[in-house]
C-alpha cells in the first residue's frame, strides 16, 4: 500500500489505502452492501450496511493519506480524518434513513460521473433499496473506523492520543456506536 494514495478512484487503484480497506472489510466482514462513497459530500469513504435481525449495522470508514512516505508521529495526519469521523456521527438520526437516501443519490451520481462504474463493492441498488424498506423497523448500530497508516501506534504522542480520544468520545456520544482506529504498528 502507498501511504500517500488515499482514494482507490473508479479504476480501483490496488495500491491505495481505500482499496486495501475495502478488500480487508470484504474478507473479514459480511455486508449486504459496501459502497465507495469517496468524494466531496461523502458520508464516508466506504460505507458498509448489514441487516442483523432487528438491527441495521452501519460501518463508516474514513481513510486518510499520510503526509510522509513512512509512519510517524505527525498530528497533522489525524486532524482531517478525526473531523470526518465526527461529522459522520450525525447519520444515526431517524433510523439512518437520511443516510440511506444520501447513499442512493450518491451511487447514482457516482455512476454518472464515472461513465457507468458501479460504486458497489458488495451488493447492488436492489440490496440498498431492500435495506431502506426495512430501516424504519430496525435499530441502527454504528461502527466508525478511522484509517491512517501514517500514524505509528507504538510511537503515538500524547497530542495524537488526546486528539483520537476526543474524536472517539464525540463519535460514541453522538452515534451511540463504537470507534476503531487502523494504523501502522
Amino acid at each position: 500500500m502507498d501511504l500517500s494514495k488515499e482514494s482507490q478512484k473508479p479504476e480501483r487503484r490496488t495500491h491505495s489505502i481505500q482499496y486495501y480497506m475495502s478488500a480487508y472489510l470484504q474478507a473479514t466482514g459480511s455486508f449486504d452492501v459496501l459502497l465507495d462513497d469517496d468524494g466531496s459530500g461523502e458520508a464516508a469513504d466506504l460505507v458498509g450496511l448489514k441487516v442483523d435481525g432487528r438491527y441495521l449495522d452501519v460501518t463508516l470508514v474514513h481513510c486518510k493519506y499520510s503526509r510522509k512516505p513512512t509512519p510517524g508521529t505527525r498530528v497533522e495526519d489525524l486532524y482531517e480524518v478525526c473531523g470526518q469521523a465526527m461529522r459522520s456521527a450525525k447519520w444515526r438520526r431517524q433510523n439512518a434513513l437520511p443516510l440511506l437516501d444520501h447513499l442512493h443519490d450518491r451511487a447514482v451520481q457516482y455512476a454518472r460521473r464515472t461513465g457507468g462504474v458501479s460504486p458497489y463493492e458488495v451488493g447492488s441498488p436492489k440490496e440498498l433499496f431492500d435495506i431502506h424498506e426495512k430501516a424504519r423497523l430496525l435499530r441502527p448500530r454504528f461502527h466508525t473506523i478511522i484509517v491512517q497508516p501514517g500514524l505509528q501506534a507504538r510511537k503515538a504522542t500524547n497530542e495524537q492520543l488526546v486528539l483520537l480520544a476526543g474524536a472517539e468520545k464525540f463519535v460514541r456520544d453522538t452515534s451511540a456506536g463504537d470507534f476503531t482506529v487502523y494504523c501502522s504498528r
